[in-house]
Formats: C-alpha cells, structure tokens, sequence
C-alpha cells in the first residue's frame, strides 16, 4: 500500500566516477563496449572449439569409456551446476524444484554431456602428447595472477592460490587452451571475431 518512485541518476562524469574508476562516461562506455566484445568473443572461441571437437569425436572410434569415469564427470558437472546456481544467490533444492527434478533425474540426463565431455578430454591429452605441448612455469604465474584479480576480494580462496593442487590445475588449464589452439591450427580454423 505505497507508491515509491525510482529515481535513475544521470549518466555524467560522476555517476561514471561512482561506479568504478572512470574519469568520464565515456571511459565508462568504452569499458562496457570492450567488455561486452570480449564476452562475444570468448562466447565464439568456446563454441568454435565444440564444434570442432563434436565434429573429431564423430570421427574417432573409442572404446568403452568406464562407467566410474562417466559417473564421477557427471556427478562433477551436477556439483559445477550446483555451485554455478548457488554462486548466483539461489538454493540448488530450490533451483531442482522448479525444474521438477531430483539430483538422480538430473545425473541421468547429463550423462550423455558427461560421454562428451570425457571423449573432448581424452582428444585435447592426446593432442598435447603427440604435439610435446606443456605448461611452462610464466604461463602458469599468469593464470595465477588472474586468479589473484578475481579473487582479491576473497581472502579464503586467496589463501589456497599457492597450493600444489591450483598449480597442477593451472597447468592443466594451460596445456588445453595450447593443445586446443594447436588443433584450430591443424584443422585450418582461424580465429574467428564476432560482428561488432
């Protein structure tokens, strides 16, 4: 029973000034603009690299990937799902219920994404092994501080950026983006850029 009014600032130099470190609107506007182009790219990149991989495992034969592997990638997308959902400032039991759902129902349906994605895998390791492709020890500290970026506001998890088992996640990171790129270059795929 009452009437409120939303009353929206003025997009000026100090509005730009309040929401970050911006001189002017249009630092603001030039950020938002390259920040939204990089999304469509990374967007591109990511599905450029489906494509191609869908399109190699069609052509690969594999033999039968263990149903403890297959299980434990899709327990480990339910609980990427889960941490996506909460990261987001839902509850995971509530997100189920709206989907009608239990977490067995959605285990049973991303056990096909989970083949994929363990078949995507399995060609990515090969090719950083045929290729000799490893993570060097500045390519790691990059990702590191990228890490350190994103988590600045998070003491805990800055705590943790040290530990062996980030540094071999790291590494990993890096030898798939390598091995991936090295196979967009044999496949004769350029780096494609969205419309701006």
């Amino acid at each position: 029973n009452a009437v409120h009014h939303l009353d929206r600032p003025a997009l000026d130099d100090a509005f730009a000034k309040s929401v970050g470190q911006f001189g002017s609107v249009q630092e603001l506007r030039d950020k938002l603009r390259a920040n939204l182009l990089a999304e469509r790219q990374a967007e591109t990149e990511r599905r450029l690299e489906r494509e191609l991989l869908e399109a190699i495992i069609k052509q690969t034969t594999f033999g039968d990937l263990p149903e403890l592997l297959i299980d434990e990638e899709t327990v480990k997308m339910v609980d990427e799902l889960e941490h996506d959902v909460t990261h987001r400032g839902f509850k995971f039991e509530d997100y189920l219920t709206n989907l009608k759902k239990t977490r067995d129902d959605l285990r049973r349906e991303l056990r096909p994404a989970a083949e994929q994605r363990l078949k995507s895998a399995l060609i990515v390791r090969a090719v950083a092994e045929q290729e000799k492709i490893q993570a060097d020890r500045a390519d790691i500290e990059r990702e590191r501080t990228l890490l350190r970026d994103e988590y600045a506001e998070n003491p805990e998890a800055l705590g943790r950026i040290e530990d062996d088992d980030v540094t071999r996640y790291l590494a990993t990171l890096v030898v798939n983006r390598q091995a991936l790129a090295r196979l967009k270059a044999l496949a004769g795929v350029a780096e494609q850029t969205p419309d701006t």
